[in-house]
């Protein structure tokens, strides 16, 4: 049924256009010149059904304002977005190629932002120890003071296993850093051949509680460290030193 028919049907019982039906054939009644073009819009069947059984307008806009939700609209009202074209091999291929560079570019930024802070710790001036302790102490920190224990990343403190864990490699720097690369012995440097340790003032193997206090270790050379063993429990450090150590303890 063509919609001028469906309007004649409708006429005859004093009936006009509603704007749900006209929505549903794709018309807007309510803008000049739609009816131009009422010879070729075809009619809904259902409301061509409804309307040659004698339906009420009621019902014929309740009809279209079901058609209206359940199905997209056409004619003039119609504005469906065109399908979007599945990509080809060669794009598919350009834009994973685009994504990997965009990946080792995000790396590269990354290490080139690591190099430059590591560059800038290693070129920023260090302070003396004695310097370093009276800040720590005048700041008034007080942090978590590392507890000894027996068992330290699964392995024994007082083994040569420990000496491989990171939380060791991690403490010992930290004692490098505070202490300096000189043996407080005998005053060996790397300059000299000598090989940096860092030594437990009282061994591990009788103060496994003190494996992990930095207030407990000192630079020592190969050469002392393995004299000393665990036979001694000398301190070689300076009260500035041992200041240091106690202060930066409070901050580990």
């Amino acid at each position: 049924m063509k919609l001028d028919e469906y309007l004649e049907r409708r006429n005859k019982r004093n009936m006009a256009l509603s704007v749900a039906e006209g929505k549903a054939m794709g018309v807007d009644p309510t803008k000049a010149g739609w009816m131009q073009f009422i010879h070729t819009i075809e009619v809904p069947q259902v409301l061509a059904d409804a309307v040659m059984n004698g339906a009420t307008g009621a019902d014929l806009k309740a009809l279209a304002r079901g058609l209206n939700r359940c199905q997209p609209q056409t004619g003039e009202t119609t504005s469906a977005a065109p399908a979007k074209p599945a990509p080809t091999k060669r794009e598919r291929a350009e834009a994973k190629h685009a994504a990997r560079v965009a990946a080792e570019e995000k790396k590269r930024l990354a290490e080139a932002k690591r190099a430059a802070h590591y560059a800038s710790l290693r070129d920023a001036p260090k302070k003396p120890n004695t310097v370093l302790a009276a800040e720590l102490i005048k700041s008034g920190k007080v942090g978590r003071i590392p507890v000894g224990a027996l068992i330290v990343e699964g392995v024994d403190v007082r083994s040569k296993e420990f000496l491989k864990t990171y939380t060791w490699t991690r403490l010992r720097m930290h004692a490098l850093n505070l202490y300096g690369r000189k043996c407080m012995c005998c005053g060996a440097t790397p300059d000299d051949g000598a090989v940096m340790n860092i030594d437990h003032i009282k061994p591990r193997l009788t103060h496994p509680e003190l494996a992990l206090d930095i207030r407990n270790t000192q630079t020592a050379c190969a050469d002392c460290n393995k004299g000393k063993c665990n036979e001694f429990d000398t301190d070689w450090r300076t009260p500035a030193q041992i200041a240091a150590a106690v202060a930066l303890a409070k901050t580990l």
